[in-house]
């Protein structure tokens, strides 16, 4: 009768590493469909979005600071996408949330919301589903 050793902890590290490839897919193309949302220029600032609309590039520096991350231990793998250094673009949540009232250095706002990473992330949830189920990559 043939001997079956289970190696459990082999099978875990590469599971572990197939679905960290995957995370890292997943937010890579958030990530790039959020930048390319706040691409659309706006040299000098004259011809701001409407709200609802993803902010129009004045400067760059908001596209530039969109990235993602992916850390794993040997229970979770979490991936994240977003404005990577909000002291870098203090203004990104203004932007994606919304502002009304007066901000810390006493300039009054009345902002309503232009969203690029929440757009991105719905657009992207039913691929990102199925690439992390083992489909299309």
């Amino acid at each position: 009768m043939p001997i079956l050793n289970w190696n459990a902890a082999i099978i875990l590290d590469q599971t572990q590493a197939v679905v960290t490839a995957r995370m890292a897919q997943v937010v890579s193309e958030m990530a790039a469909d959020a930048k390319k949302s706040v691409s659309r220029p706006n040299p000098g600032g004259r011809d701001p979005s409407l709200p609802g609309e993803p902010p129009k590039r004045v400067t760059g520096n908001l596209e530039e600071h969109i990235g993602f991350e992916v850390a794993s231990d040997p229970r979770l793998v979490r991936g994240r996408f977003g404005v990577r250094d909000r002291k870098a673009v203090p203004y990104a949540m203004r932007l994606e949330f919304g502002f009304v009232g007066i901000d810390s250095r006493g300039r009054h706002y009345n902002q309503a919301p232009r969203p690029f990473l929440r757009p991105a992330f719905l657009r992207l949830k039913a691929r990102a589903l199925q690439i992390l189920r083992g489909g299309a990559l």
